[in-house]
């Protein structure tokens, strides 16, 4: 099976750096990083030439209506799945859950929940 390909898009570098390392070095034969961005016009344009899998988007993005782009992503590329990623849970799980995310996670321990929920996306799982 080819690898999911994934795109990160975070307003934190070192976020980004860290989750490309983590996922490139923990299962790289299963998820191709296919990009990385910290600018949320410069992912929705990206996710077209892309097609990815699964996007991992950061919601607490300055600067940006991120939640407002989750159903814009939604439109263009239906199939894609979304992980919407958070510091805080207060009002942000259900929020991005409404504007189209798939599934929302803490950005506390990704180690432990990152690639399971990936896979499990990528399958259509909401429940990871």
């Amino acid at each position: 099976m080819a690898p999911l390909v994934v795109l990160l898009v975070d307003s934190s570098l070192i976020f980004l750096q860290n989750a490309v390392r983590f996922l490139e070095g923990y299962a790289p034969d299963q998820i191709l990083v296919g990009g990385a961005v910290n600018d949320g016009d410069e992912a929705l344009a990206l996710v077209e030439r892309l097609r990815p899998h699964v996007v991992l988007w950061g919601i607490g993005m300055p600067a940006l209506p991120q939640l407002q782009r989750l159903p814009q992503l939604r439109a263009r590329l239906p199939q894609t799945r979304i992980i919407a990623l958070g510091l805080f849970d207060e009002g942000y799980r259900q929020a991005a859950l409404a504007a189209g995310a798939d599934v929302f996670l803490l950005k506390d321990d990704l180690t432990a929940t990152l690639l399971p929920a990936i896979m499990g996306v990528a399958r259509g799982r909401r429940d990871v």
